[in-house]
């Protein structure tokens, strides 16, 4: 996708007339695509504009999809910036999905998918689980 990747950073760095959410989805394209650093400079260039355009909800949502974006591209999750971006979604009542094409939705559902990490270990079934206490019991 050089043809994208070539507009995200023209986009990020030329005035343009453009606002807010503009921005803001062109760094949530970028961000789907894998472009991190692109993602980023489109995100802060939203921010700039939601300030500018003095639009608040906006503008916590995608510092939201930042910090996401940034976390994302990290080798470590730091679990203080993890809290962080849940801390974001858990004020919000909407924001845009992290995949296309960016609709609004409940802020719950991001916040209990946009984290793989947080899922855990996979339990065992019930079954399993029933027999290992069953046979733990027997063996005391």
């Amino acid at each position: 996708m050089p043809s994208l990747s070539l507009l995200w950073k023209l986009a990020a760095l030329a005035p343009a007339p453009l606002d807010g959410a503009w921005f803001h989805r062109m760094g949530l394209a970028a961000m789907y695509a894998g472009c991190p650093a692109e993602a980023d400079r489109l995100f802060e260039r939203g921010a700039r504009r939601y300030r500018e355009e003095i639009r608040v909800e906006p503008l916590a949502r995608l510092r939201a999809h930042q910090e996401i974006a940034r976390l994302r591209s990290s080798s470590h999750a730091d679990p203080g910036r993890v809290l962080e971006v849940e801390r974001l979604l858990y004020r919000l009542r909407r924001i845009e999905s992290l995949e296309p094409p960016h609709a609004l939705i409940d802020a719950g559902r991001l916040l209990a998918s946009w984290n793989d990490d947080a899922a855990g270990p996979a339990r065992p079934p019930l079954e399993l689980r029933t027999a290992r206490a069953a046979s733990a019991s027997r063996g005391r």
